[in-house]
């Protein structure tokens, strides 16, 4: 399982094997993380017309390993994305080819809060370069 820690901030993607995450949960996001994402999305104005805030997660190719996480602040989700509710009024957008890469996934905060960092706990990934920033599932 990755746990790699990345900042909040495209490439072609190679073609899937079945996913291995747990299929009653395809993506998740602990409060911890949505506490530190609040504080991060208040100042993006990403805010919709409920109060909620959004976030753009996807996988792009890219790195030494292959694959990486990308997530971008995002007011509302394009037609063909799954929306995850998270705890404090966070909405999660994924596209559904990234989808396929992140089943099963929980978006943590990363250890240092001070780095303000997140980690994916990912079952998919089959391994990670040395800096963690890439993976290769």
């Amino acid at each position: 399982m990755d746990t790699t820690e990345h900042s909040l901030a495209g490439g072609s993607l190679p073609t899937p094997g079945p996913p291995s995450g747990d299929s009653k949960q395809p993506f998740a996001v602990t409060e911890k993380a949505a506490k530190r994402l609040i504080d991060l999305l208040k100042s993006k104005n990403v805010q919709d017309e409920s109060g909620r805030y959004g976030l753009r997660i996807r996988v792009v190719g890219g790195g030494c390993n292959g694959m990486q996480y990308k997530m971008d602040p995002e007011k509302r989700a394009r037609p063909t994305d799954k929306i995850f509710d998270a705890p404090l009024n966070v909405r999660v957008f994924i596209d559904m080819k990234s989808l396929i890469y992140l089943k099963g996934t929980v978006l943590d905060a990363g250890s240092n809060p001070l780095a303000g960092t997140f980690e994916f706990k990912n079952p998919n990934v089959k391994s990670s370069c040395g800096c963690g920033l890439s993976f290769q599932a």
